[in-house]
Order: structure tokens, then C-alpha cells, then sequence
């Protein structure tokens, strides 16, 4: 098989085998450049082929020591490479479909040339013997002839062009679409990494719809489409809804799936995460919120999300301001009763003061009583007298508290900012959500 027919049925032979993986070759120049080179890469043990004269001095060497159609096309060789290119795209972290490339386009060019009269030793060095495909040499194709070898590549060719939308969508897409039913596109998007858009074709109260969309979430049963912002659904149980077919299509865009858990939010913060997005999970509030669901309005603490998109959920908020005001005036009557009751207690301490010294000179002069006659005896009992007289006057001093007022204004306070806080609604709970792409937006 000479070299155009290698590249040929290289590219289909790979192309093909690579849909089962959802690989697609043409999606990528680099892919396509590296399926040819595998495909002739086999060929380097001779030196005329088109991939031995680039790499010339290589292919002498193995011409010589092994000669043509030996050893470079064994699964030996094909073993070799793969697992040496497999560590090539594990350590430097390349994409792993190159693994399964190579390995189908050397594949690809050793069937080819088992199709030839002359075979190949499949099995060297172990069985040297040809390995053909078929058994009869009638039925097999004579290499190089120039009439077999351009029928060969049209038909390689012509195959290529028929199955385009199998290699761009994949084989297990491209099997899905074939059925049309809503399990089917199931299967495709459990197994697809990335968003995937439906055609549908259905009938809902006698109108006929058709379109594409976003597949936001599918079930073996109901599939829940996004379309110019808005979300349709589709239901084998919904007695209203006929479907026609509906088929998946893989987009370039990977499904990402966002996560969000948030504590006491306030409804602005909630409604940014709500809005324009399909969620699942849960919310709680510390007060009743309105919820509105299928034009239905429901008032409740929690609420939770199965698949629904953009949700809307309202809250109002009543503050009490009155009510705080009359506290915060009390509250500044009572800080100004307390500086009051500071200064009163500066004139307690010096009436004390002085009750206390005439107290004490009242117990000196009894004390010298005990010891004293005559004159002086006389006197000091006329300065207690006086001293008595003073200490029923004075009266000692009732010392203010304040204590009572201070713990009446931490109470105050304290109700002032639970009323605060009481008006104040906030949200908490976890959401989960596709990151839709803004082209669909």
C-alpha cells in the first residue's frame, strides 16, 4: 500500500475508532498532523517511503538490520511506541487522546498492508511467518498497482466525506441521535463532560415547536431545556406534550457546576445568586419569606430547590422606629440621671467627711471624760454637748447608688440592639448550579 492510501486509510481508520473515545480528530491541525505521521510511521524501515526519506539515516539503519516490513511492523514495535508516547503525554501533561491516535493509526497501517498480497510478520521476531487478511491471495489487493491503489483511496475518501457527523459528534452521539428519544439524550449527557444542545421537534396544545437548546438537566424521563432565557420542559408522562424526536449535540463547552454556601445573607446577595441561574438546594430564613413557584405564593421559613431555574423569593422587612427611638431617648435620660448621681456622690463623700471628724472628736472627749475632774471636766462636757448637737444635725450622709441605673441602662442597650437586629432578615443554606456560558445568556 503506498503512501497516499496510508494517509487515507489512516485518517478513517482512526477517525472512526477515535469516536468511540469522542475524539475528534479534525478538531485540532496538530490531531491531524500527528494521525498521518503515525499512519506512515511503520514505512520508516525503507528508505524510499515518504516518511523514510525525512528521517533517511534512521531508516538505513533499520533497513539494514532488519530490512522492510519486519520489525517496525510487529505488534512489538506498535506496543514499543505507544507505551513510550504514553509517557511522553504523562509527564508533561498532554492530552491523552494522543494515546489512543497512535495506537489506531499504526494499527490502521499494518491491516492495510495485511490486505496486500505480501502480508506482514505480525509477530516478529517470535513467528516470522505473514499474517494476510483475507486467507485467499484472490481476495486480497495487489500493493502498488496504480488502478487498485486509486480505487482505494476514492473509497477511503468517500468514506471520510459520509462520515463526517460520526467523527465531529462522536460515535455514541452519533448512535443516541439515531433513536431521538429523550433516554437517549440522557445517556448522552450523563456521559458527556461538556454542555450539550437538543434538537427538538414536538407537539404541545396542537402547536408544533421545533428548535434548539441548552440542556440544562435530563432525566431517563424529562429532559429541561434553556432557550432565550427561558426553561422548557419536556415529559414523556405529560399528556399534553407529543414528541416527536429530540437529539443531543456536544458543544465545546465543559459543564462546570457551581457550588455556594452562605450564612446570613441579606436578600440583594441571595437574588444576585438566584437570578438567571438553575439551581438545587436549600434555604432558611430567620423570618418568613414569600416564595413564588408555578404562579403559586407560599410564605415560609425554608425552601427547598430541585432543578429550578431563577427562582424568586421576596421579603419585607418592617422596622419598629418608633419603638427604638423611645428606647434610645430613655436610654440618654438614664446617661444623664447617671453623671447626676456622680456629682451627688461627690457631696455625699465630703458630708461623710465631715460627720466622720465630728465623730471622732466625739469619742476623743468621752475617752478623756473617764480621767478628768473639776474645771476642765466641766468644759469637755460642755464641747460634747455641742458636738451631739452638730452629729443630730448633720445626720450621717445616705451614700447614692447607682448600680440600678447602670444595669437598667446594659438592659436598655441590650433591647435596643436585639430590636436592631430583629428587623434585619437574612438568608443561609447551599445552592448548586451550572455555569451556563454567556453565548447562551
Amino acid at each position: 500500500m503506498t503512501a497516499p492510501n496510508h494517509i487515507a486509510g489512516g485518517i478513517f481508520f482512526t477517525s472512526f475508532f477515535a469516536s468511540l473515545w469522542n475524539i475528534n480528530i479534525f478538531s485540532s491541525l496538530n490531531m491531524l498532523i500527528f494521525t498521518v505521521v503515525a499512519s506512515l510511521l511503520p514505512d520508516i524501515d525503507h528508505t524510499k517511503s515518504l516518511i523514510g526519506k525525512t528521517f533517511y539515516p534512521l531508516a538505513s539503519w533499520i533497513d539494514k538490520r532488519f530490512g522492510h516490513r519486519t520489525i517496525t511492523h510487529s505488534l512489538i514495535f506498535l506496543l514499543t511506541i505507544w507505551i513510550i508516547n504514553f509517557c511522553i503525554t504523562k509527564y508533561f501533561n498532554l492530552n491523552p487522546a494522543y494515546n489512543v491516535i497512535l495506537f489506531f493509526s499504526v494499527l490502521s497501517h499494518y491491516i492495510l498492508d495485511m490486505i496486500t498480497l505480501q502480508g506482514i510478520p505480525l509477530f516478529y521476531p517470535f513467528i516470522k511467518n505473514p499474517c494476510v487478511i483475507p486467507g485467499n491471495p484472490a481476495m486480497r489487493m495487489e500493493g502498488g498497482k496504480p488502478t487498485t491503489e486509486t480505487i482505494a483511496f476514492l473509497i477511503f475518501t468517500l468514506s471520510i466525506l459520509t462520515c463526517w457527523d460520526l467523527f465531529s459528534n462522536g460515535f455514541w452521539t452519533s448512535y443516541n441521535r439515531l433513536f431521538g428519544t429523550i433516554s437517549h439524550v440522557y445517556y448522552e449527557f450523563k456521559s458527556s463532560g461538556e454542555f450539550v444542545d437538543v434538537e427538538y421537534d414536538y407537539i404541545e396544545n396542537a402547536i408544533n415547536k421545533q428548535g434548539k437548546a441548552l440542556l440544562l438537566y435530563a432525566a431517563e424521563d424529562r429532559l429541561i431545556l434553556f432557550e432565550n432565557q427561558n426553561v422548557t420542559e419536556l415529559n414523556v408522562k405529560n399528556n399534553h406534550q407529543k414528541i416527536n424526536k429530540v437529539a443531543a449535540i456536544r458543544t465545546q463547552y465543559p459543564y462546570i457546576e457551581k457550588k455556594s454556601i452562605f450564612i446570613e445573607i441579606e436578600i440583594d446577595s441571595l437574588s444576585s445568586i438566584l437570578s438567571q441561574n438553575f439551581v438545587s438546594g436549600e434555604i432558611q430564613s430567620n423570618k418568613q419569606f414569600t416564595v413564588i413557584q408555578d404562579n403559586i405564593t407560599t410564605h415560609t421559613k425554608t425552601i427547598r430547590y430541585e432543578h429550578q431555574y431563577s427562582p424568586i423569593i421576596l421579603t419585607t422587612q418592617t422596622i419598629d422606629t418608633a419603638d427604638i427611638e423611645t428606647k434610645k431617648q430613655k436610654l440618654k435620660e438614664l446617661k444623664i440621671k447617671t453623671l447626676q448621681l456622680q456629682e451627688t456622690n461627690i457631696e455625699y463623700q465630703r458630708k461623710l467627711k465631715e460627720y466622720n471628724h465630728l465623730s471622732e472628736q466625739e469619742k476623743k472627749i468621752t475617752d478623756s471624760l473617764k480621767n478628768q475632774t473639776g474645771y476642765l471636766r466641766n468644759r469637755l462636757e460642755t464641747e460634747l454637748i455641742s458636738l451631739k448637737k452638730q452629729l443630730i444635725t448633720r445626720q450621717k450622709p445616705i451614700p447614692p447608688s447607682n448600680l440600678a441605673k447602670q444595669e437598667e441602662i446594659r438592659m436598655l442597650e441590650e433591647e435596643i440592639n436585639n430590636s436592631k437586629k430583629s428587623t434585619k432578615q437574612t438568608f443561609s443554606g447551599y445552592l448548586q448550579y451550572p455555569d451556563i456560558p454567556e453565548i447562551y445568556k
